[in-house]
């Protein structure tokens, strides 16, 4: 199954929160940091691009309107 970015956020604790929402909504969801941001996580403890939240295709519309009010 595909999987769509729906929202990046800077902070880590906010990234886990919004998954966390979005799992008790019954949406599946996780968070990554991509290239560079990965990196900087590893060595510095944090992502210099944010972090990415991904969401099933089929899910996709609903965890939209369910974030909208987190950023």
């Amino acid at each position: 199954m595909e999987e769509k970015k729906i929202m990046n956020v800077q902070e880590e604790y906010m990234a886990q929160n919004v998954v966390d929402f979005l799992r008790s909504e019954g949406i599946d969801a996780y968070y990554m940091a991509e290239g560079w941001g990965e990196v900087s996580r590893v060595l510095g403890g944090h992502s210099i691009s944010g972090y990415n939240i991904y969401v099933r295709e089929n899910d996709f519309e609903k965890a939209k309107e369910a974030v909208k009010y987190f950023g």
